[in-house]
């Protein structure tokens, strides 16, 4: 028999009972009580799945987080050891170019060089800004 219906009978004996009035209310609130309590039991239970849910998608980002700032560090590394690099071979290139009486800005390696440090300097300002707005969240 459900709690329900067993409370009903025990409201309708105890209704043809004069002098048990004073308990009725008492168990129409416990009954009133009883279904409150199953209700905040159910919210509990679908809170706890949503936190577990929550806990795989926060568990998932920052898995991610990780091995994008690997990504990223590791691309830095790359780009600032080229970027020496280059550096150092436009210099050559530069002091050869002068003693030969040429010059190097009219070459279209010169150009390219401009341009790809152009470009890399523009992608590591983004990396760098997208980095800044993750990384407040590790």
């Amino acid at each position: 028999m459900s709690r329900e219906k067993a409370l009903k009978r025990i409201n309708e004996y105890l209704a043809k009972q004069q002098p048990h009035r004073v308990e009725l209310g008492i168990i129409d609130e416990i009954s009133k009580q009883l279904i409150e309590s199953e209700q905040i039991l159910k919210k509990i239970q679908s809170e706890k799945n949503d936190f577990s849910e929550l806990n795989k998608i926060y568990k998932k980002a920052e898995s991610s987080m990780s091995m994008l700032l690997k990504k990223y560090s590791d691309n830095r590394r790359k780009s600032s050891s080229l970027f020496k690099e280059m550096n150092k071979n436009f210099n050559l290139l530069n002091k050869s170019a002068k003693e030969l009486g040429l010059d190097v800005t009219s070459l279209p390696a010169y150009k390219d060089y401009l341009q790809i440090i152009k470009n890399i300097d523009k992608a590591s300002d983004d990396n760098q800004s997208n980095w800044e707005s993750v990384s407040k969240y590790k």
